[in-house]
């Protein structure tokens, strides 16, 4: 039984962001297509601590303390949906109440489990890990880090599928049969790196991690 501990949401797209002048505390005016599903805000990556949803297409948010007197670099806006698509994002984060996944949910969680382990943790199998982490936060360039991260989504990938095959009775859109590093971004003077890895499954479906590490 594989337990969620991955938290997984679609952000919603955003037409217009403004900040409400005169309104204490500080709070934002935010526009789209449809808030309907909306379950937070994100200000600066840090949860707005309260948002109304004004009507479908209009959201209300506080900017966080964190952000008082700073000026605005990032909104997002988080849905209960989840579409494992460009606009997914995914976070570390245990719920109350962890329940049970399956199917791409699990296959997702499993593969970023082994592409966040580093090899020789695992008491089982010494050699289970992408060993992405090395590369963060260290001394490299733009080129260094892609080619280590290429390397690290495909031996990853391989050790899922070799895990898998002896598991017996998983649904084909839990079966890993392929991976592909859509994109990348880093800059050497930053501590992190923005990746986007797509996870092809034998249901034909296609399922897309976006990380921040």
């Amino acid at each position: 039984m594989d337990l969620q501990y991955i938290q997984f949401n679609d952000a919603l797209p955003l037409t217009g962001v403004e900040e409400i002048p005169g309104l204490v505390p500080r709070s934002l005016k935010l526009q789209g297509e449809d808030f309907t599903n909306a379950i937070e805000v994100q200000i600066n990556d840090a949860t707005s601590p309260s948002f109304v949803v004004a009507s479908p297409k209009i959201i209300i948010a506080q900017v966080p303390n964190s952000s008082s007197g700073r000026s605005i670099q990032s909104v997002s806006i988080l849905s209960s949906d989840f579409t494992a698509s460009l606009r997914s994002i995914l976070s570390f984060k245990i719920g109350n109440s962890p329940r049970e996944v399956s199917g791409i949910k699990a296959l997702m969680q499993t593969w970023l489990k082994v592409f966040l382990t580093t090899p020789g943790r695992d008491s089982f199998t010494k050699s289970l890990g992408g060993n992405v982490q090395q590369y963060i936060g260290g001394q490299n360039t733009t080129s260094t880090i892609t080619a280590a991260f290429s390397t690290a989504v495909q031996q990853t990938t391989n050790q899922v599928m070799a895990l898998q095959r002896n598991q017996k009775g998983l649904p084909d859109d839990q079966v890993l049969i392929g991976s592909e590093l859509l994109g990348l971004q880093f800059d050497p003077t930053l501590p992190g790196l923005l990746a986007r890895v797509a996870l092809y499954t034998q249901a034909g479906t296609r399922a897309i991690a976006n990380m921040e590490l």
